[in-house]
């Protein structure tokens, strides 16, 4: 799991940076204008006040975790493997001083501890499992019976072996991209249901993605040849290729719902 730490610390550097902000999760076009993020719509759309335990795998520095722990009379839990992104989200909740119903563990999906929640979220990091059901296996046996868990990941819709799949895949430390199916087939304790997201995201032309990727390119060649290595420059130029892909058909952006019976 060290490369896939090493990604969300680049991550957490980005996101830092004052002259370079990286949007970590996607920007949706949202039908009511007081959402602004993922976490708000989740909250907005569906029932969490009977929930008195949640876990947020992935949890970032902490921001979604945090947002909803003000809103939500419930006990939360937030993992990363990334050291640096937990350190943040533990001195960003020191700031929250009325907030006395949240812990931050560095640690993996696939070590969890024996304790059950009522609510489990994963928002675009399941993806980065390089064994997804290993770490579904886990996640999935930290719900407890009756317990719903809301995944919002890049599916793959389409097969696709193509060169932006490719890099996408290499840039991002991603072992392949998982579809739909890779996801909720996995147990027979599941209900699951599904709402394509994709609609709500902003769109852009072939012409100014293909403009993003050229430039990303240089940049990196460049770096090769003076033996530099800049981690951000690949994130941006997996996320374009990612963007690519979406123009292309060959990626949906879903909310999974899974309720264990």
């Amino acid at each position: 799991m060290n490369k896939i730490g090493e990604l969300y610390d680049t991550l957490k550097n980005i996101n830092d940076s004052k002259s370079c902000l990286y949007s970590i999760h996607k920007n949706l076009n949202y039908a009511n204008s007081e959402i602004t993020n993922l976490y708000d719509f989740l909250v907005d759309s569906f029932d969490f006040k009977q929930k008195k335990s949640i876990l947020d795998c992935g949890c970032g520095v902490g921001f979604g975790t945090l947002l909803m722990a003000k809103k939500l009379n419930a006990k939360f839990t937030g993992i990363s493997v990334s050291t640096t992104e937990i350190e943040s989200a533990r001195e960003n909740l020191e700031q929250e001083k009325s907030l006395q119903n949240v812990n931050f563990e560095c640690k993996s999906f696939d070590d969890l501890s024996a304790e059950k929640y009522d609510a489990i979220i994963a928002i675009e990091s399941l993806k980065h499992s390089p064994e997804l059901s290993k770490s579904l296996f886990s996640v999935l046996n930290s719900l407890k019976k009756g317990g719903e868990i809301y995944i919002i990941e890049d599916v793959l819709v389409k097969d696709t072996n193509s060169s932006a799949a490719q890099n996408l895949m290499k840039d991002w430390v991603l072992a392949r991209l998982y579809s739909e199916k890779d996801y909720t087939e996995f147990s027979d304790e599941m209900e699951w249901s599904s709402i394509d997201l994709t609609p709500m995201m902003n769109k852009y032309s072939k012409l100014i993605v293909a403009a993003k990727i050229i430039g990303a390119e240089i940049k990196t060649g460049i770096d090769y040849l003076f033996n530099k290595k800049d981690s951000a420059a690949y994130i941006f130029r997996g996320g374009f290729y990612q963007e690519w892909l979406y123009l292309n058909g060959d990626l949906g952006y879903k909310l999974l719902i899974g309720k264990k019976t």
